[in-house]
């Protein structure tokens, strides 16, 4: 919920929240991109006349579109009568889609206007109908680290027993299935506050883990002209670990903005690896823990497996769908479209580099985040299963 206050209302200028419109859609978008659950208070019941508009507040500072940045008011349209003079909805709490699913609706409570009450005549949170509601927030804020819970094993079981027993082609065209269920998109500004998640240091959460280098780096110095306009060349960005120029390079298509292969970098290492492939490699790159050459990427042994199992899951997930074409691994430069190599070698990385704890963690929480899964984290056997002549898909 934002602590602070965007004007003050008994200033005799302060007329009206529309006022307020423009600060309160910066925070919003702000708070959106940092996927901060939040919750507005203010009497947004109010219709006021804005360019010949009858319309409520808070539709307007949702762009007009509910389907879009999802604000909800509370509860609904249902009508109360608590001060018979003034039937209307009551709407004066507005949240955001996250904030809204900590709402218990079993509490929502409407408090009885009485006029002989010295209480309301001080002043209620709304002039008419004020109401009470609790927010599930659980162990927030108290310094624990809360984990998303581990799936359960009969889940996990239940959810890949389509693939058992299946290889090549057959097993790849079932995971792509298991691969899509529960994928909501993110926008590439929540991207943002979906990696500070899901990469977050595990001892210092202020912090994320850079994919090549391994170095843990504040979350807020990110390499955004809008959220940290005061950015240099030890600030991280988002990289496409399946290069965007391979397929998907426009931020409207699904891939672009699909966590599972997004990961905070730094910003002198992302370029450095551009669209490469993924390869051994010639020279040692001592700034990204990294080695490169003229056509391949070679990145630290810690984090191979991680970069492998990242690629397979490319692989099964786009599939022509999506508006994004088929992705596949090959064992050859991919030069161009929507190839990429080198599948032999990135086989050899998850046989060394298993999953690992913070890629389990970092796992639980993309589920958590974007809602489907990587196979190959759940069943790493299923790479051999599909690729065992490591060859072209």
């Amino acid at each position: 919920m934002h602590d602070g206050s965007l004007e003050n209302p008994t200033d005799p200028d302060c007329v009206t929240l529309a006022t307020q419109r423009a600060p309160l859609e910066a925070w919003i978008d702000e708070a959106a991109q940092q996927l901060v659950p939040f919750v507005i208070l203010g009497d947004f019941n109010r219709r006021i006349n804005r360019f010949g508009q009858d319309d409520h507040l808070w539709r307007e500072i949702d762009d007009g579109d509910p389907t879009g940045l999802d604000l909800w008011r509370l509860p609904f349209d249902r009508e109360a009568e608590c001060n018979p003079s003034f039937p209307q909805p009551i709407d004066f709490l507005v949240f955001d889609d996250r904030a809204w699913q900590m709402v218990d609706e079993a509490s929502f409570r409407e408090i009885t206007y009485d006029p002989e009450d010295q209480d309301l005549e001080r002043g209620t949170p709304s002039d008419h109908c004020p109401i009470a509601v609790t927010l599930d927030l659980g162990a927030a804020d108290d310094g624990e680290d809360d984990e998303p819970s581990d799936p359960d094993t009969t889940d996990l079981d239940l959810l890949y027993a389509p693939a058992e027993g299946l290889e090549g082609e057959e097993l790849r065209g079932v995971l792509h299935e298991i691969a899509m269920q529960g994928h909501s998109r993110l926008s590439y500004a929540e991207v943002w506050g979906a990696l500070d998640f899901t990469d977050e240091d595990p001892d210092n959460p202020g912090n994320v883990i850079l994919l090549y280098t391994g170095r843990s780096h504040p979350k807020p110095d990110k390499v955004s002209s809008v959220l940290n306009p005061n950015h240099d060349n030890d600030s991280w960005n988002r990289e496409h670990v399946w290069p965007k120029s391979h397929g998907f390079p426009s931020e409207g298509q699904l891939a672009h903005s699909d966590i599972h292969h997004l990961r905070p970098a730094d910003v002198t290492c992302n370029p450095d690896r551009g669209n490469l492939d993924f390869d051994e490699s010639e020279f040692a790159h001592p700034d990204c823990a990294s080695r490169r050459d003229a056509d391949s990427f070679e990145p630290s042994d810690a984090v191979k497996g991680d970069v492998a199992r990242m690629l397979f899951y490319m692989d099964v997930r786009y599939a022509g769908d999506d508006g994004v074409p088929d992705l596949a691994l090959i064992d050859e430069d991919s030069r161009s479209g929507p190839l990429l190599g080198h599948l032999c070698t990135l086989l050899d990385w998850h046989e060394a580099d298993p999953v690992d704890d913070f890629e389990r963690r970092r796992h639980e929480r993309i589920v958590e985040t974007q809602g489907n899964r990587n196979p190959f984290i759940d069943r790493p056997q299923f790479a051999m299963a599909i690729w065992s002549t490591c060859g072209v898909n």
